[in-house]
C-alpha cells in the first residue's frame, strides 16, 4: 500500500511540476528575456541505481525546458542541458 501511494504522490507532484515548468518555458520562449542563459547543470544524486535512475532520468527530460545529457554512476553525477541557468533572484546557479 505504502508503494501505491508513493507512486500516486510521485506521479502528481511530476504532472504538476511539469505543467508549471511548461507555462514557465513558454513565458521565457515568448518573452526572450535579455538575461537568458542556457548552460550545463551538475547535480548530485544518492543512493539510486538500475530503473529508478533511468526514470529519474527520463522525468527530467519530460521536463519542458531539460534534457539529460548524462548520468555518471561513478561519480554520483547527472548532467541536463536548462534552458536557463538563472534563478529568479538573479544569481546563477
Amino acid at each position: 500500500m505504502k508503494t501505491v501511494l508513493a507512486l500516486f504522490w510521485l506521479s502528481f507532484y511530476f504532472v504538476k511540476s511539469a505543467v508549471q515548468s511548461g507555462f514557465d518555458t513558454a513565458k521565457l520562449i515568448v518573452f526572450m528575456p535579455k538575461n537568458l542563459q542556457s548552460g550545463l547543470c551538475t547535480m548530485p544524486y544518492q543512493n539510486i541505481n538500475g530503473y529508478p535512475l533511468a526514470i529519474l532520468g527520463m522525468m527530467i527530460t519530460l521536463t519542458p525546458g531539460t534534457t539529460l545529457i548524462e548520468i555518471d554512476q561513478e561519480k554520483k553525477l547527472m548532467m541536463a542541458k536548462v534552458i536557463n541557468t538563472i534563478t529568479p533572484s538573479g544569481l546563477k546557479r
